[in-house]
């Protein structure tokens, strides 16, 4: 998926009732393919910025375009539609349910789905996209926490989104099993897909193909990323 992000502005009130300026004129472009590693400090609009290509928050101004399609003033229905079919979400905490099996748990964006009656590919390809295997009726507990992760990656494709966003996704994970996480990223990117990954390491960064850095609300660099090693800091 493109998306194409022109002039953004998010101001939002603090707990006095002071405006704070999360985004403050953001551009931004990002090609269909590219894994794209958004850095910053707490505070510096990263994850204010991936709200809203999720479609997750609005902006004050500015235009943002998903795959050329201004989304900025869609109502919330459209908005929600596009969000379950086409984007997925991952995050720090891998958010499964323990109660649910690997399957049922990667099954379950489609009890949200209007087209819960069709499947767009097997539960066995899926999980094959995130290289785990034979693990469909274990639960997450009986999981690592790498497994757990690429369980969570597993139900964001489920059905088929093409961009996958992905707040601070490692940081629950040891640098071996965090590695492994950044590698199935890397290769859902030269798949086709997108993603954007938020991050506060970078080391993280250093995985993705281009890096961008915010600074209160403003992105002041977006260079291609320096190759790396491995992620643990070892040749």
């Amino acid at each position: 998926m493109r998306v194409e992000l022109t002039n953004l502005e998010k101001t939002y009130r603090d707990s006095r009732g002071q405006p704070v300026r999360a985004l403050r004129g953001v551009s931004l472009r990002i090609a269909r393919g590219e894994f794209v590693a958004v850095m910053g400090s707490s505070g510096s609009g990263k994850s204010t910025l991936l709200n809203i290509i999720g479609l997750l928050d609005r902006p004050d101004g500015g235009s943002c375009r998903l795959d050329g399609d201004e989304v900025v003033d869609w109502p919330e229905s459209r908005r929600a539609m596009f969000r379950n079919r086409r984007i997925g979400f991952v995050f720090q905490s891998f958010h499964l349910l323990p109660f649910l099996d690997v399957r049922d748990n990667v099954e379950l964006p489609f009890l949200y789905s209007r087209e819960a009656g069709t499947r767009p590919g097997d539960l066995s390809r899926v999980l094959a996209s995130v290289e785990l295997h034979g693990v469909e009726h274990r639960f997450p507990g009986e999981l690592s926490g790498g497994q757990q992760q690429r369980v969570a990656i597993a139900r964001a494709l489920a059905l088929g989104a093409d961009l996958l966003l992905a707040d601070e996704p490692t940081g629950n994970l040891d640098a071996t099993t965090a590695e492994a996480i950044l590698a199935v990223f890397s290769s859902l990117s030269a798949s086709g897909r997108t993603v954007v990954l938020v991050t506060h390491d970078p080391r993280v960064a250093a995985t993705a193909g281009r890096r961008v850095d915010m600074s209160e609300g403003q992105i002041v660099t977006d260079t291609a990323a320096a190759p790396a090693g491995r992620f643990g800091g070892h040749p």
